[in-house]
């Protein structure tokens, strides 16, 4: 739903997503409201949002550790992000990002602490 509203085309192909923006207009800033607050999506419309023309403001955007360092990530490759850590992002899109040298934090879920794991 979000990245249709930053007017990408979405078809489904043998159970993949696949996500194309129109050929010359690419994307364009939107206003997108979460129904649930989540992380993938969060992060996944962030990431084309910040290269969409104009403006964009998400309500309901995953507050997750996750989705605060993607954007910090972002904002240092360029991108103007305000909002970061809040529910509501503002987003104004960009024409390039830099190249970015950083250390990714581990995956919450998939990170699990061996004494957590059952013999």
């Amino acid at each position: 739903m979000g990245m249709e509203r930053l007017g990408a085309v979405i078809d489904l192909e043998h159970g993949y997503i696949h996500a194309t923006a129109p050929a010359g207009a690419g994307l364009t800033g939107a206003e997108i409201s979460f129904k649930i607050s989540s992380v993938g999506a969060t992060a996944n419309v962030l990431m084309a949002a910040v290269l969409a023309r104009g403006k964009s403001i998400f309500h309901n955007a995953a507050r997750e550790p996750d989705v605060g360092a993607l954007a910090e990530g972002l904002v240092r490759m360029g991108a103007s992000i305000e909002g970061m850590g809040t529910g509501t992002l503002r987003i104004e899109g960009v024409d390039r990002l830099s190249p970015l040298d950083m250390e990714v934090p581990a995956d919450r879920i998939e990170a699990e602490p061996s004494s957590w794991r059952r013999p």
